[in-house]
């Protein structure tokens, strides 16, 4: 047994959190391409731009994440199906464009998902993308830092073809790629519909599998990733993609073990889909599940988001994105934050109480102790932490 104790601890005053960050929503098929920002407890719109050409309207996938390494989150944006198959990357605060490509390539109009996480550890997000439909299960993996292509791989049996959700999260220990499929019918000679997959990132094996739903259920599954009970590691979020519901899910771990189930939305009969997101709403340190509509005009919910705990019991916040009336569905990213690793008792504030935290964390060997990113717990993650409390967040 191994026990730290420090006699004298000199550090600089504690300072909070960033402020809380924005919902970024991107316009469903059928509407023109506009990617909105949302303030996540009230609803009020922040700010607004087009992505793409106003003519073109074949919905936006959304992500964020920090590709410029300046604190700020920049905006993701892939086209959907029946165009030009863009992946875009904005700059945060400037909305500058900085990377326009063709991951699949230029003839490809099967549309690109998007996802965003530090999958290197190098300060910067790398930015993954899937095929929306009509395509092998290729994964693409850009770096955040030169914005350059560094490798793809298959996300699923290489004979499936009808696309991929993507998303990132700490599964394991470290930042990892989540996969979705995209809803087909059945008898496509596929398997289940609703398989996800985890990879270690930034180009790795395997790191499990496992079903959102019944093997004959017909639906696909949208994915994101966060910490929804503080212990350091994301769970899966598994939101229907087809005509099922609106039943949400949550697993922990690889071994993809189910953890949570509810109704992300009140009407009984809707079946255009939950899209999911995750991120710390409310600055405590926990992050919370988000989920927007998908498409459904037979009863219309509008593009509506709700927020929930990460338990899942407390309806944080709801509001719509846009038209209540419009039926062609949103999607959905964020809140991001920058990473605070000196936060080690997840309060979202710096304080002296993340010392005793990070002692705790050191004498459990528990995740919050590696401070330095070299996945070991050793005294030296404590000259870290202190660097890491002083510089603030």
């Amino acid at each position: 047994m191994r026990n730290v104790a420090i006699a004298c601890l000199l550090i600089s005053s504690g300072s909070a959190l960033a402020q809380n960050g924005v919902i970024v929503v991107g316009a469903g098929a059928g509407d023109p391409p506009e990617v909105r920002l949302y303030e996540p407890l009230t609803g009020t719109l922040l700010d607004s731009f087009m992505a793409y050409d106003t003519g073109f309207t074949g919905g936006v996938r959304v992500a964020v994440g920090d590709v410029t390494g300046d604190g700020v989150a920049d905006i993701i944006t892939g086209a959907g199906p029946g165009g030009l198959s863009l992946l875009r990357v904005f700059d945060g605060v400037t909305h500058a464009m900085l990377l326009d490509v063709y991951p699949y390539g230029s003839r490809f109009a099967g549309g690109v998902n998007v996802a965003a996480g530090d999958l290197n550890g190098d300060g910067f997000d790398e930015i993954i993308t899937g095929p929306a439909e009509s395509s092998p299960p290729t994964v693409v993996v850009y770096d955040g830092a030169t914005l350059t292509e560094i490798g793809s791989f298959d996300g699923d049996d290489p004979s499936f073809e009808r696309g991929l959700h993507v998303a990132t999260g700490d599964i394991d220990g470290d930042d990892d790629i989540v996969t979705g499929r995209v809803f087909g019918p059945n008898g496509s000679g596929f398997g289940p519909n609703s398989k996800m997959n985890i990879f270690n990132g930034p180009i790795g094996g395997s790191l499990g599998t496992g079903l959102a739903y019944s093997t004959f259920v017909q639906s696909g599954v949208f994915v994101a990733a966060g910490d929804l009970d503080n212990d350091g590691k994301d769970e899966v979020i598994a939101g229907p993609d087809g005509p099922i519901g609106s039943l949400t899910e949550t697993f922990n771990d690889t071994g993809m073990t189910g953890a949570l189930m509810f109704f992300a939305f009140a009407e009984p009969n809707f079946g255009g889909g939950v899209r999911v997101a995750s991120g710390d709403v409310t600055g405590d340190g926990i992050d919370e599940i988000i989920v927007g509509a998908g498409p459904w005009a037979s009863t219309v919910i509008g593009p509506l988001i709700n927020v929930y705990s990460g338990d899942a019991s407390t309806l944080i916040s709801s509001f719509f994105a846009g038209d209540p009336m419009n039926a062609n569905g949103i999607y959905i990213a964020g809140p991001w934050h920058p990473e605070c690793i000196a936060d080690v008792n997840g309060d979202g504030m710096l304080t002296p109480a993340d010392f005793t935290a990070w002692v705790a964390a050191f004498n459990a060997n528990a995740p919050g102790c590696d401070q330095n990113g070299d996945n070991l717990c050793t005294p030296a993650d404590f000259t870290a932490w202190l660097a890491n409390f002083n510089a603030g967040c």
